[in-house]
């Protein structure tokens, strides 16, 4: 219901490197002897099963992709890997939200309205510890609205418009 109710595109909250989630190889299931032993059946028993290719060594990577996880080695994740992902996203609604643009306006706005006017009617030594207290704040809070929520709030440019009106400060 997720993938039909939600947005048209989503974008994906990765859960880690290559590897990460749990691959067993064709060979072993193959040689599973039929009927399959109790202690097998649990290892697939209300799981989920995506077939394809999911090699991490360097040389044999075949349909593999650039992600934020790809490592200095030149790892990427699998394309089985990342349909996995979009679909743990799908089931357990974990897909990153972009905030909508009016409210990323709003902040931005608020930002630079809350950086002018602490700047201007309070004594420079007050305003500016001020200032770098509301830019650490916004910035703790956006984090945990993404660990937790999977929301995604701007940040370069709230950020970036405080320390702009604080640069702008003459100090004489």
């Amino acid at each position: 219901v997720s993938a039909y109710a939600g947005e048209g595109s989503r974008m994906l909250n990765f859960m880690g490197p290559a590897g990460r989630i749990p691959a067993i190889g064709f060979d072993r299931v193959l040689a599973l002897p039929d009927p399959m032993p109790e202690s097998d059946r649990r290892q697939f028993r209300e799981k989920v099963v995506f077939i394809g290719y999911a090699e991490t060594s360097q040389a044999e990577q075949i349909e593999h992709f650039s992600t934020v996880f790809s490592s200095a080695d030149g790892v990427d994740l699998s394309g089985v890997e990342i349909a996995a992902t979009a679909f743990v996203n799908l089931l357990e609604d974990s897909s990153i939200r972009q905030a909508p643009f009016w409210s990323s306006l709003l902040i931005v706005f608020v930002a630079g309205l809350a950086a002018t006017v602490l700047c201007l009617l309070l004594n420079l030594r007050i305003a500016i510890p001020l200032a770098v207290a509301l830019a650490a704040g916004y910035l703790g809070l956006a984090v945990h609205l993404f660990s937790t929520g999977h929301l995604w709030l701007p940040m370069v440019a709230p950020l970036f418009i405080i320390a702009v009106f604080l640069d702008k400060i003459n100090f004489t």
